[in-house]
């Protein structure tokens, strides 16, 4: 895909962190891809702002969804 003539491409970076336990043990990390939004400009960058978040239950579900449909189609 090519990027639009009068357009700047903006840029982004990883965002790290590890979440502990009351005991100090590591409990999980977490990792982010974020926007330098200090370079974006209201109303030509971007009208609105939005971060999806899905659970891992809901993805699996609508994929067993979709392949049993695409195996029930093709019999």
């Amino acid at each position: 895909m090519s990027k639009p003539q009068d357009t700047e491409i903006i840029g982004f970076k990883w965002v790290y962190r590890i979440k502990y336990n009351q005991d100090g043990s590591i409990q999980k990390y977490r990792a982010w891809l974020v926007a330098n939004g200090c370079s974006q400009q209201p109303g030509i960058d971007y009208d609105e702002t939005f971060a999806l978040v899905v659970r891992k239950e809901t993805t699996r579900t609508i994929l067993t969804k979709s392949i049993i449909e695409v195996i029930s189609l093709s019999t």
